[in-house]
């Protein structure tokens, strides 16, 4: 005797778990079926498996957006995030070839008719026009659907997909000019003042030289510091190419080395903070604004194509990482003009405070943020929350003489991003997910949440497929169900953040 649709669909689904998608997780995607993501800094892959509204099939499609781009591969709606953005929002995508001549993957039995017509093969299908026949017409072939059955159509989807990555990387590739990143996104507008080598006025040099000690030690040890780093050291053309090499090879292992994936030391290749020291150390050693600019863009014009050409060897995509330089190349660019200007916080006045107001908001930001993500994930990020910190109060220290120029440059950021943050929900998540226990749900079904607030759930497809959409605006645990005429389904939900700070959706039945 057939199966019903609901059991197959179980024995698909427990197939898939079993031989897909730990595959999908040792790649590095997250979430949770139907929806995938894969998080790479530049671009977001995606995978979908989308269920035949008629039940008995599903298709898988792949594609990638970039939400740093101005080409980005999607539009969100609704409250759709980047975080919570999945195949449906792209507008290129790749569709596995499926069986029978495709796109669906079979999990019904499944023929086609031998009798040939002018386009083609004709399927034999039932009454809904559904693709599917529930018994085998004569003269037809095709699959009888069981656990054997199911395993074969795994192996088919992994070998299929083999093919949808290598699609995946060169669609990447060829639209990586459409996709500017963030990566080193903010070059530095910021320097201190040279060092005055020689007094003023008349002397002999021993009198000048004994002048200069005299009020070094009147400074503070850290102000002898801060004026040594920032002023007192050789910054040559030899220095400023051994220092481009070096960081570049810094970079590239963080990149490289396993045992620094998702810490504060990979963000070194994929976000600026880091950069932006190195830059301000450059600056603060320049003769002049020309010099700053010059020595600043050629710092930058070594050491990020290095970068890449390290990792080539160790990546997958070869080569194809170059795709992405260009758009660094345009920062590079960039460089030139705004290290020029930024020289010119050696006058330590209002300018210089004005020239860091930006740095000092993203370094704000940046603090903040990882911060949060050290609370809730103890310890991740906090070397990246103290060194952005760190260098707010160093930069304000360094290039401002007055009280009143710190206290402004500190307050103003942090009131600034602290007040965006407390008016930003917590959490802008919405996502569409199977419910555990396969409940068979009719249009009459309503939803009743414990916490309507906070979770908003509703009945997002009935039938063999039932699924429910859940949007939340923070992180928390609540309680929902799920009336459907006399019959009662309950829930609990938790929507929490994983240690990559990814939003992740449980939904556990309730006893």
């Amino acid at each position: 005797m057939a199966k019903s649709t609901a059991q197959n669909r179980e024995i698909m689904l427990s197939a898939l778990r079993r031989k897909v998608i730990p595959g999908l997780r040792e790649a590095g995607f997250t979430g949770t079926f139907p929806h995938f993501r894969r998080y790479n800094g530049d671009s977001i892959d995606l995978i979908t498996f989308q269920t035949n509204k008629y039940g008995g099939s599903f298709l898988i499609e792949l594609s990638a957006g970039f939400p740093y781009g101005s080409e980005k591969n999607y539009r969100l709606f609704g409250s759709m995030t980047e975080k919570t953005l999945n195949v449906y929002a792209t507008n290129i995508r790749y569709r596995l070839p499926g069986t029978f001549g495709g796109p669906w993957f079979y999990y019904s039995d499944d023929y086609k008719s031998k009798k040939k017509l002018r386009f083609g093969t004709r399927r034999a299908v039932d009454d809904k026009d559904t693709g599917i026949s529930e018994q085998k017409p004569e003269g037809a072939s095709g699959q009888t659907f069981d656990e054997a059955t199911a395993e074969k159509l795994c192996d088919e989807i992994n070998r299929q997909l083999k093919k949808g990555f290598r699609w995946l990387e060169e669609f990447k590739r060829k639209h990586a000019e459409a996709n500017a990143t963030e990566h080193h996104a903010v070059r530095v507008g910021a320097t201190i003042a040279r060092v005055n080598l020689a007094k003023n006025g008349r002397g002999s040099l021993r009198r000048r030289n004994k002048e200069h000690r005299m009020e070094n030690s009147k400074k503070s040890a850290l102000r002898r510091i801060t004026d040594k780093f920032y002023g007192g050291l050789n910054m040559s053309w030899p220095a400023v190419i051994l220092f481009a090499v070096g960081t570049a090879i810094l970079t590239a292992v963080f990149m490289i080395v396993p045992a620094f994936r998702n810490t504060s030391f990979e963000r070194m290749g994929v976000t600026f903070e880091a950069w932006v020291f190195f830059a301000v150390v450059i600056m603060a050693n320049c003769k002049s604004p020309l010099d700053s600019a010059l020595k600043t863009f050629v710092f930058f014009l070594i050491s990020q194509p290095l970068i890449y050409l390290l990792q080539v060897p160790f990546s997958s995509m070869g080569w194809g990482l170059f795709g992405y330089y260009k758009y660094w190349f345009l920062w590079t660019l960039g460089t030139f003009p705004m290290a020029f200007v930024g020289w010119y916080i050696t006058k330590k006045n209002w300018i210089s405070l004005l020239i860091l107001a930006p740095i000092l908001c993203l370094l704000t930001n940046e603090y903040i943020g990882c911060f949060q993500q050290t609370i809730r994930h103890f310890p991740r990020l906090i070397v990246t929350a103290v060194f952005c910190l760190a260098q707010v109060l160093l930069y304000l220290y360094a290039f401002t003489e007055k009280l009143w120029q710190r206290l402004l440059g500190f307050l103003v950021p942090l009131i600034l991003i602290g007040a965006i943050l407390l008016l930003r929900p917590q959490v802008d998540f919405t996502a569409t997910n199977f419910l555990p226990d396969d409940p068979v749900l009719t249009e009459s079904a309503v939803v009743e949440v414990e916490d309507p607030d906070t979770f908003e759930i509703s009945v997002a497809a009935t039938g063999t497929d039932s699924m429910i959409r859940v949007s939340a605006r923070k992180f928390g645990t609540t309680s929902f169900v799920i009336r459907d005429g006399e019959t009662e389904y309950r829930y609990t939900l938790e929507v929490y953040e994983d240690e990559g700070g990814h939003l992740q959706l449980r939904i556990l039945p309730k006893e």
